[in-house]
């Protein structure tokens, strides 16, 4: 992808006016903004490259054995910036990721048991281990 494109400061910019209005605007439920902004649409990073992005949820999705409309981007390369409180207004950039979720009750069921089944089997862990398994368990959750 052209990198010139992806980092289009002006794109971004406006996107994040457009975004700003949807907010302050009283006709639009928080259940349309979500659809219209973070669920649906080509994420930003992708505007250019439709055809990549399906390759994308086609790897993905075929991985978990899911249909692609279960795998989403979300974040700032979705959206061009980032609303997490943390980085808010942040734009997408070269040291940003690419945040990809998986919608699915099987998916979450199987790694919710392979996860409590390793916590129950496991009689010790290192402090280095510990703070893994804490930090997956908050990125899990």
């Amino acid at each position: 992808m052209d990198q010139e494109n992806i980092f289009d400061q002006n794109l971004i910019d406006d996107r994040k006016i457009e975004f700003c209005s949807a907010l302050k605007d009283q006709s639009q439920t928080d259940k349309i903004i979500v659809q219209k902004y973070i669920t649906c649409g080509t994420p930003y990073y992708f505007k250019d490259n439709e055809n990549l992005y399906f390759n994308l949820k086609h790897e993905v999705s075929s991985h978990f054995s899911e249909h692609p409309d279960k795998v989403r981007i979300v974040g700032s390369a979705k959206l061009g910036f980032s609303i997490a409180p943390q980085k808010m207004w942040k734009s997408f950039s070269l040291d940003s990721d690419i945040d990809v979720v998986i919608i699915s009750e099987v998916v979450f069921k199987e790694f919710w048991y392979d996860l409590y089944n390793f916590n129950i089997g496991l009689t010790s862990r290192t402090e280095r281990e510990n703070k893994q398994y804490r930090r997956f368990l908050g990125y899990f959750f």
